[in-house]
């Protein structure tokens, strides 16, 4: 099964008692929730139990759909992804052509997430 993952912040009022870990990387409050879509756009999974200040892939590390994609699915990420054998993400700095295509083919199948969590 192919699939995408994206985080997204959601704005929120923080505890008081905790608003430094709600921060996100642009000083606002939040949680940031994780989605991971196939490519009929059929949501699999959605993690937002974590503060803004968490990086994605802490997110993606204590999701129940980590084991699910370690086990052979294939998932597709962006930049805050580090590439795995089932995580696929972009070639930094692509130059040859066959990265370039790579990157062009990974920017469409993503579309599909980007395109869900740009609805919240």
């Amino acid at each position: 099964m192919l699939a995408a993952i994206d985080g997204t912040h959601i704005p929120i009022r923080p505890p008081s008692d905790a608003e430094a870990a709600y921060r996100n990387q642009k000083r606002g409050p939040s949680v940031n929730m994780q989605v991971v879509a196939n490519c009929g756009m059929e949501i699999m999974d959605v993690c937002a139990r974590f503060p803004g200040s968490c990086h994605d892939l802490f997110v993606l590390h204590q999701s129940g759909i980590y084991q699910l994609f370690m086990s052979g699915q294939i998932l597709r990420g962006d930049w805050g992804y580090p590439l795995k054998e089932w995580l696929m993400t972009p070639v930094a700095n692509p130059r040859t052509e066959a990265h370039k295509n790579y990157n062009a083919a990974h920017v469409k199948t993503r579309a599909v997430i980007e395109h869900l969590v740009s609805l919240r």
